[in-house]
């Protein structure tokens, strides 16, 4: 597919082999992944409606994964060359989060005591003292207004700012 994407010979026949396989997979993963690809190489893709802010959902996420889903969004190459530290005092939890960006990359760590600083004794660039409820309302768009801000809110905007909107319809197979 790489060498020649506009084959549509080599476009069906491996489509006929995802398809087979598919058909044959136990593991649901697979399965889905063999039919996805035979219907991305046949042209018949549906889009996927994702709906992220779902607050159900959300609320089931823990504060690591909120994190986490944050540090796999940046855009290591733009990130580069910017450092940042940010403690998160979540009161519900009873919890602290020192986020670091450098390199490009989103790095944390947890301890279960409040603290503005960043983990190792140095002041973060900014603390937010929040519940986890009004931590998803911030990670969504809702502002920094209710939040107990130390430090400069503008780190979160550089934060936030360095994200990549993720793509749901990304292609499997094809270039």
């Amino acid at each position: 597919m790489f060498a020649a994407p506009d084959d549509t010979a080599a476009k069906q026949a491996l489509a006929s082999v995802y398809e087979k396989l598919g058909h044959g997979a136990e593991n649901a993963t697979w399965r889905n992944f063999y039919l996805m690809g035979a219907q991305e190489l046949r042209g018949t893709v549906a889009h996927t409606a994702l709906e992220t802010t779902n607050p159900e959902m959300a609320m089931a996420l823990t504060v690591d994964m909120l994190i986490d889903s944050l540090a796999i969004r940046v855009d290591g190459p733009r990130a580069w060359d910017e450092k940042l530290t940010m403690t998160w005092n979540v009161t519900d939890e009873q919890h602290t989060w020192h986020l670091l960006l450098s390199n490009g990359a989103l790095t944390y760590r947890s301890t279960d005591t409040s603290s503005g600083t960043n983990g190792r004794g140095q002041a973060a660039d900014l603390t937010l003292t929040l519940t986890k409820s009004e931590l998803l309302g911030v990670l969504t768009g809702g502002g920094l207004d209710d939040v107990h801000v130390q430090g400069d809110p503008q780190v979160f905007a550089t934060l936030t700012g360095l994200l990549d909107t993720p793509d749901p319809d990304f292609a499997i197979v094809t270039p």
